[in-house]
């Protein structure tokens, strides 16, 4: 054919007419890479919906940080998607049209102009959006599209008028579509689309094909390439001014930290309040969200209302910080054990014991975590030495005395709840510990005793409220004081709260409900092996040892050791054998 006159035949096979096109492979395979990295450091939950936390740690975009240092995540967040259909459907969209303009420009201009073209989307993206966070190759993507649809306007001439006419049409099509979509669907970053296909129609249009016996760069790539880059560079200037006047604008005017903004707080976590607590805590970690002081301060209140997750998070913020702060190690190291995440919870411990060797409370922490892991030898070896470092404090006996009651040892539990409360005379854990040893040693009066007046100084609302009852109802059924015992249950009933796992069991000693159904009402083992303990112990008082027995066993056996239920069981167990 002579060149003086036009193609005859559309020129949509360059240089290189090979299935290899090796940027189009590149550029999947470390898609896929990165998405199969975050799952494994992140976990299976990436999967399908990754945190936001989550992407942006692996280079997920947001302007708030793009435009001010980390200007990286203009580019890493390209290889960054939010889950695997997020993932799937770029990748196939980019599998499909890829490869034949890889043929056009070849690899190296290919993959410069799919980088500039996931920039533009970028930049365009955090413009109008400054402070959402976004991840994916689609701007990229787009890119592609906009680099083929710029091909053909360039090249018009050389290729046939109804190819060029077709797929322009075509392209065109496909784009609105998209963006039509996108403004329908919640989440769809239509910008990034829109930024990442007008740099690609540039590229394409700028710069030179790789036809048969044409270079593979030209003088024309190197300005075409230029002037995209000149262009992006405003685009970011612009970008980042709009972001950073987006920034002031949304910035409060936030007064200087004072200690006294913690008084209020403080004083409700004292009272019991901790939601009201929480309410004025979150309003200060939104003025102050790098004080230390705040965050354990909130941490404290998700503990009171039984969050340890979330007590957790505020926590690692604080260690992050400072990582030997011995009191959020403390905390930390009992939200996660009652999170049950035991060995998490003793390498918590035992940082806090290197740090604070001489405290007590360092080895009351790890002695609560090794109850709980049901060693009783560490138990016990970590209660003294709590005890050796705090002999003035109630809590150290108090901790020493149910390590005893987990031996079997009632007589040394009962002198040290005693020691307890000499020093503290309300401690609560201390009293309702003696109220358990009478109860292993059948001094049912002396139980109702300390069960009515730990009732009677709480009061109903508290948390220990149902086991007292519960425990007293018992006792009461063992002295044959039934008309007590039916009149203590009946407030119990209108005073506890009905959602409470022990309001079942109350419901069964009341005759309300039947053993059966009261363990229906149990979710898990530990609320499980309450309900079995307490029905199996009323069913002995009531002489029915054929009906206890199978309830008594299963604690036995199935039971959480950990609970004073379990031990409670086994003392009465080892008694009855006797």
């Amino acid at each position: 054919m002579d060149n003086s006159e036009p193609q005859t035949e559309p020129q949509a096979e360059p240089q290189n007419t090979s299935n290899v096109t090796p940027a189009t492979t590149a550029i999947v395979v470390a898609n896929v890479i990165v998405f199969v990295v975050m799952v494994i450091f992140a976990g299976p939950t990436v999967v399908n919906s990754p945190s936001s936390q989550v992407i942006l740690a692996f280079g997920a975009d947001r302007g708030t940080l793009a435009m001010t240092g980390e200007y990286w995540r203009l580019i890493t967040n390209v290889f960054v998607h939010i889950g695997i259909l997020h993932l799937f459907m770029n990748m196939w969209i980019f599998a499909v049209m890829g490869p034949n303009v890889e043929r056009i420009y070849g690899p190296v201009k290919y993959i410069l102009a799919y980088l500039m073209a996931g920039l533009g989307g970028s930049l365009l993206s955090i413009y109008f959006k400054p402070f959402a966070t976004s991840a994916g190759a689609s701007g990229a993507v787009f890119g592609v599209f906009g680099l083929w649809f710029g091909f053909l306007l360039a090249n018009r001439k050389r290729l046939k008028e109804n190819f060029v006419k077709s797929n322009m049409q075509s392209a065109a099509v496909f784009f609105v579509i998209v963006l039509v979509q996108g403004h329908m669907r919640a989440g769809t970053d239509n910008e990034a689309h829109i930024g990442g296909v007008l740099i690609g129609i540039l590229c394409g249009f700028l710069i030179a094909t790789s036809f048969p016996g044409e270079p593979k760069w030209s003088t024309r790539d190197t300005i075409g390439f230029a002037l995209v880059a000149l262009l992006l560079g405003g685009g970011f200037k612009l970008t980042q001014d709009h972001t950073l006047a987006a920034i002031q604008a949304d910035k409060p005017v936030v007064p200087a930290f004072s200690g006294a903004v913690l008084v209020g707080p403080i004083k409700d976590l004292k009272a019991g309040n901790a939601n009201q607590s929480l309410l004025k805590l979150n309003k200060l970690v939104e003025l102050y969200p790098n004080s230390l002081q705040i965050r354990y301060l909130r941490a404290n209140a998700y503990m009171a209302l039984n969050e340890p997750r979330k007590a957790v998070s505020d926590l690692d913020v604080t260690l992050k910080a400072k990582p030997d702060f011995p009191l959020s190690l403390e905390l930390k190291a009992k939200a996660l054990n009652d999170l049950k995440m035991y060995k998490e919870a003793l390498q918590t411990a035992n940082t806090l014991i290197s740090v604070s060797p001489n405290d007590a409370e360092s080895f009351l922490v790890r002695s609560s975590i090794y109850d709980r892991l049901d060693d009783t030898a560490k138990t016990l070896d970590d209660a003294n030495a709590a005890v050796r470092l705090g002999p003035n404090r109630a809590a150290t006996y108090n901790n020493r005395g149910y390590a005893y009651i987990n031996l079997g040892l009632i007589d040394d539990a009962m002198k040290d709840f005693s020691t307890a409360i000499k020093i503290e005379p309300k401690f609560t854990g201390s009293r309702i510990g003696m109220a358990l040893c009478h109860f292993m040693q059948f001094d049912y009066i002396s139980c109702d005793k300390e069960c009515s007046k730990i009732l009677t100084d709480t009061g109903w609302k508290d948390r220990v409220a149902p086991q007292m009852v519960i425990l007293s109802s018992i006792c009461r059924r063992q002295l044959h004081q039934e008309p007590q015992r039916l009149v203590l249950l009946d407030q119990a009933l209108k005073e506890i709260d009905p959602t409470n796992s022990q309001y079942a069991i109350i419901e069964f000693l009341a005759g309300r409900l039947t053993a059966d159904a009261a363990f229906q009402k149990m979710k898990d083992n530990d609320q499980l092996t309450e309900a079995k303990a307490y029905v199996g112990l009323d069913l002995l008082a009531q002489g029915n040892a054929v009906a206890a027995s199978p309830m008594l066993i299963w604690v036995k056996e199935k039971g959480n050791r950990a609970f004073t239920e379990y031990d409670l069981i086994m003392a009465i167990l080892s008694k009855l054998k006797k």
